[in-house]
């Protein structure tokens, strides 16, 4: 089936209910690192920091509005996109 963001976008809800796992590790790693000296966090924040941010990222970027003005800056699109 296809996915249903195109027309409605991904809801916090439903970005929470998927994605917390992801949120949840990312939380954690930075509190282990944090633990160690903000040097660690420092090493760590390239990697850590998306899982963070998996469930604001999913709603900004499923909105229907924000991929239109994406493509218009020609931003994260698809080839078929810019045609």
């Amino acid at each position: 089936m296809p996915q249903n963001r195109a027309a409605r976008g991904v809801g916090w809800s439903e970005a929470a209910l998927l994605l917390w796992p992801q949120a949840l590790l990312g939380v954690v790693v930075f509190a282990c690192f944090a633990r160690a000296g903000w040097v660690a966090v420092l090493w760590v924040m390239p990697f850590a920091l998306g899982l963070v941010v998996a469930v604001p990222f999913c709603v900004l970027t499923a909105n229907p509005s924000v991929g239109a003005w994406l493509r218009t800056k020609r931003l994260a699109a698809i080839p078929e996109e810019l045609t």
